[in-house]
C-alpha cells in the first residue's frame, strides 16, 4: 500500500470541510485517502450505573457505530468516482492521541489534514482542540482548514483550486519540504469543470526584530516592497538578516522560474503572524504553507523562547489568516521511531557563503 492522506472525520460538517482540501493534497501526492473515525473511550463510571441505563447507551454507542460506518463508506464511494483511491478506518482511543498513533503507525500517512472551528469561534475553540494537540504532535505534514466557505453540490465540493499559494521560507529543512509540497499542489490540475487555473508561488520570508534591538529602542520600519532598502549605513542585524533572505529568496525563485512556474517574492520585517496575515490577505492567497515551527531572524541565536514564538506564529496565523495552513515536517521530526532529531539546517548560509553575504 502506498503513502495516504489521512482524514479524521466525525460526522460533522465541519470535519467533512477537509475533504476537498485533502483530496486536491492527495491528487498531488499519493492519490490515496484514508478516512479514519476515532471511537472516544466508554465513560470512566460506566461500571456504577444502573443495567437499564448501561443497556440504553450501549444501544445509542451501536446505533452511531453503525451510522459512522456508512457515512465513511458512502464518502469513500463518492470519492472513489473521483478517481481516488480510499481506504476507511475506525480505531478506539482519546481522539488527538489517537490520530497521532495512527500516523505513526505504518509509516504510510504523508500528511494530516483536518478543519478547525470558523474563524469566528477560533479565540475560544481552537486552542485546546483536537486540531490544535495533533497539529503540534503529528509526526507528518498537517493541513489546517478554515471552512469559511459554502458547500456547492457535493462533487465539485471535492475538487479544491489554489490558484495563489503563499509560501513562508526560511532556508531550513522544514520549509525546503514546504516548497516542495506547494511545487506539486501547484502542478495538479485542481481546476473545476475542465478549467484549470494558473498557479502562482507567492515565495514569503519574515524577519523579526531582534529582542535585543527591540531592548536598545532601535527603530527599523517594515519593508513591504522588495523594491523598499534599508539606507546604506544601517547595519542592524534585522536588515543583514533580511538581504540574506532576499538573496536566498531571488535565488529559489529563479529556479522555479526556470522550471516554468509564475513565480513573486517578499521580504518583510516586523511581528511574523502578523506580516504573514496581512501579506495572504493583499495578494488574495488561498492557501499558505510554511513550517510549523519557522526561524524569523537570529538564526546562531535560537533558544526555547524562539521555538515557543513559532508556536504562537503558527496559531496566530490559522486564527487571522482565516485559509487553510499547511505545516511542512521534514522526515527527521518523526522522533521516537530510530530517527535522530532535526539538525540545524545550513542549506541557506552555504549559499549565502558562495557568494560571500556571510563570513
Amino acid at each position: 500500500m502506498g503513502k495516504q492522506i489521512l482524514v479524521p472525520l466525525d460526522g460533522t460538517m465541519l470535519a467533512h470541510m477537509a475533504l476537498p482540501h485533502a483530496a486536491t493534497l492527495a491528487r498531488a501526492t499519493t492519490n490515496r485517502l484514508l478516512l479514519l473515525h476515532v471511537i472516544p473511550p466508554l465513560p470512566a463510571d460506566m461500571l456504577s450505573w444502573e443495567v437499564t441505563q448501561a443497556a440504553a447507551f450501549y444501544h445509542q454507542q451501536q446505533r452511531k457505530l453503525s451510522l459512522m460506518h456508512h457515512y465513511l463508506e458512502a464518502t469513500a464511494e463518492d470519492l472513489r468516482d473521483e478517481g481516488l483511491l480510499v481506504h476507511t478506518e475506525m480505531i478506539e482511543g482519546e481522539p488527538a492521541s489517537a490520530i497521532v498513533s495512527r500516523a505513526e503507525k505504518d509509516h504510510l500517512v504523508e500528511a494530516i489534514v483536518m478543519s478547525t472551528h470558523s474563524r469566528r469561534a477560533m479565540d475560544s475553540q481552537f486552542v485546546g482542540s483536537v486540531t490544535e494537540k495533533v497539529m503540534y504532535a503529528s509526526p507528518v505534514h498537517m493541513l489546517v482548514v478554515n471552512p469559511d466557505e459554502k458547500m456547492g453540490s457535493l462533487r465539485r465540493f471535492y475538487r479544491r483550486s489554489y490558484r495563489t499559494i503563499l509560501v513562508l521560507l526560511d532556508g531550513s529543512a522544514n520549509a525546503e519540504r514546504a516548497l516542495a509540497s506547494a511545487q506539486s499542489l501547484a502542478t495538479t490540475d485542481g481546476g473545476v469543470d475542465g478549467v484549470v487555473a494558473r498557479t502562482n508561488l507567492l515565495l514569503l520570508a519574515v524577519v523579526s526584530r531582534p529582542i535585543v534591538e527591540q531592548a536598545a529602542g532601535v527603530l527599523i520600519e517594515p519593508m513591504n516592497t522588495m523594491n523598499t532598502p534599508w539606507a546604506e549605513d544601517d547595519h542592524t542585524s534585522g536588515a543583514v538578516e533580511a538581504e540574506q533572505m532576499r538573496h536566498y529568496l531571488s535565488e529559489t525563485a529563479k529556479l522555479l522560474i526556470a522550471d516554468g512556474f509564475s513565480v513573486g517574492k517578499q521580504v518583510l520585517l516586523g511581528d511574523p503572524a502578523g506580516e504573514i496575515v496581512r501579506y495572504a490577505s493583499q495578494a488574495n492567497a488561498d492557501l499558505i504553507v510554511m513550517p510549523l515551527k519557522p526561524s524569523f531572524g537570529h538564526r546562531h541565536a535560537r533558544s526555547s523562547f524562539d521555538r515557543m514564538w513559532g508556536d504562537s506564529v503558527a496559531t496566530k496565523v490559522i486564527r487571522g489568516a482565516g485559509l487553510p495552513v499547511l505545516f511542512a515536517r521534514t522526515a527527521a521530526s518523526r522522533t521516537g521511531r530510530g530517527e535522530t532529531p532535526e539538525q540545524p539546517d545550513e542549506s541557506l548560509s552555504a549559499i549565502l557563503r558562495e557568494e560571500e553575504l556571510v563570513v
